[in-house]
């Protein structure tokens, strides 16, 4: 999926932690940064490796095992030391970074391998795998021919209703 796609489910994310009342009043736009980049932190290999289409293969940062083990025991450190906005934090990055497992998970890319190391077999929603474009016009062609572009609309149209709502 695209970054604009995972930003949208950060904000999303963040907007119904707001609205089940677990983040207090006052935090609701730390709460929003946080969600944002934690869904949006396992592409940070692309950027420092500079791999746009080939960096979920071998990567740490697209290796959900290694975010569950920092961010669990992180979470669980708060929530036994009773500090609850810093819990609320942990949680809201665990559901961030993982919902950008899921989205990519349904991508038109090759897959997440969600159980790297231990296994490099990737995982995807979609039967049809489109190769690595060779260039970005190649790349906006082969995108607009799979699900996964009614799938970010449909994402990006639900964040401007709730952007609106939430004023």
């Amino acid at each position: 999926m695209t970054t604009l796609s995972h930003t949208a489910a950060g904000y999303l994310i963040a907007r119904s932690f707001i609205h089940a009342g677990l983040i207090p009043p006052g935090f609701e736009n730390h709460a929003t940064t946080i969600a944002i980049l934690a869904a949006n932190a396992p592409d940070v290999d692309a950027f420092a490796l500079w791999r746009a289409y080939k960096h979920r293969v071998g990567s740490v940062f697209h290796a959900p095992l290694f975010w569950a083990l920092i961010l669990i025991p992180y979470a669980l450190w708060w929530h036994i030391h009773y500090d609850h906005i810093k819990y609320i934090y942990a949680l809201l990055s665990i559901t961030g970074i993982f919902s950008h497992f899921v989205m990519d998970t349904m991508d038109f890319s090759p897959g997440i391998a969600w159980f790297w190391p231990l296994s490099k077999r990737q995982f995807r929603v979609w039967k049809k795998y489109l190769p690595v474009p060779t260039n970005i016009l190649t790349g906006i062609a082969m995108y607009r021919k799979n699900p996964t572009l009614i799938l970010e609309a449909v994402l990006s149209v639900a964040t401007y209703f709730v952007m609106r709502g939430g004023r």
